[in-house]
């Protein structure tokens, strides 16, 4: 694995991907539609890719010697054939997220949202497959969703053999993209693709969900949900990427699916409780009965601009946990970041 091509290596995970790879020596071409810039603004920064531990020397950075920046359209087959060229691996991280709104101005503008999940996790996973197997790609790692369980999923402890259930256009989008990098064969008749199906994923790069709950305990309070004991499985950034290197090398990973988390489940409380060990501060734990958020869930559920919020609350009071033993069993891989580590790691570019 010597030349590989990240798709969405600009994004949370990517990110740290991207580094994971410099740092094992490989030449990484990342393919985005973001134009770069060696600074900030409008641009991505391309700073945010080097590192001391990723090829300094003589005080000097080369680790962005090792990234080739390739601008195109993931919905271009052109652009993604050129992408492919002459590399081995593929990692597939590009995608429209489950929190994604119409109301933005980007250039999804003028589509309906069912257009928009089909067009860019769908179609462009479909083209990106076709391509890499013609250019003699030798694997693609998939990233995909433990939403695509759904509500399977939910209040049991879902592992890969666990029949799709998904209940939003985004776990639709993610369940049939999976069937076209499955479906994948290489140049050497082999399968070309691997699935992994992360937790909710958590780190210092992590822009939303999580990184709302350190700052309001930054202010002191935290928000529980009834007892607060809502079964989570999580997976850090940086596990998640050594897990999809293992996945692209390990010689019994072609044609799998594998959950991917720290192999532990933890409640709410116990995410509370590490992120205040983390930030070292006192706060006021505020309750909020189960049954009212429920009424809310059921109210908001009947008028469409309150669906969403009302999925996030759902999410608040309902179990979400896979079992990540597969990947563990069978390629080896061992999570480096149980929750208190985890946390304390997280909590250092939030704050």
């Amino acid at each position: 694995m010597k030349k590989v091509l990240v798709t969405g290596g600009t994004g949370v995970v990517g990110k740290t991907l991207v580094k994971q790879l410099i740092k094992k020596g490989c030449d990484v071409r990342i393919l985005t539609r973001h134009k770069f810039h060696a600074g900030a603004g409008n641009f991505i920064d391309l700073t945010t890719f080097s590192g001391k531990d990723q090829g300094a020397l003589n005080g000097k950075d080369h680790s962005l010697s090792k990234i080739e920046l390739f601008s195109g359209d993931i919905r271009d087959a052109d652009a993604l054939a050129r992408a492919v060229k002459d590399v081995s691996t593929v990692f597939h991280l590009a995608a429209v997220l489950d929190n994604y709104s119409l109301s933005r101005k980007d250039h999804f503008q003028g589509k309906n949202l069912y257009d928009v999940y089909r067009e860019v996790n769908v179609k462009a996973t479909e083209m990106l497959v076709k391509q890499a197997c013609k250019a003699g790609v030798d694997r693609i790692v998939f990233f995909s969703s433990i939403s695509v369980y759904g509500k399977n999923g939910r209040d049991n402890f879902a592992d890969e053999t666990t029949p799709f259930c998904p209940d939003s256009l985004y776990a639709v989008s993610k369940a049939e993209a999976e069937k076209y990098v499955l479906a994948g064969i290489n140049h050497k008749k082999q399968p070309i693709g691997v699935v992994l199906r992360p937790a909710s994923v958590y780190g210092p790069r992590e822009k939303k969900n999580y990184t709302r709950l350190i700052k309001i305990m930054q202010h002191g309070f935290f928000v529980t949900v009834g007892k607060g004991r809502t079964k989570r499985t999580l997976i850090h950034d940086h596990d998640l990427a050594k897990a999809a290197i293992i996945a692209a090398e390990h010689p019994k990973a072609r044609g799998k699916i594998y959950n991917v988390s720290d192999g532990r489940v933890h409640s709410l409380n116990d995410i509370r409780q590490a992120i205040a060990k983390a930030l070292d501060k006192k706060y006021v734990n505020i309750c909020i009965p189960e049954k009212l958020v429920c009424f809310l869930i059921f109210l908001l559920g009947k008028f469409m601009n309150g669906r969403s919020i009302a999925s996030g609350l759902e999410n608040m009071v309902t179990d979400m946990t896979v079992s990540a033993d597969k990947i563990q069993y069978e390629l080896g891989f061992k999570p480096e970041m149980q929750l208190d580590e985890g946390w304390q790691d997280a909590v250092k570019r939030a704050i």
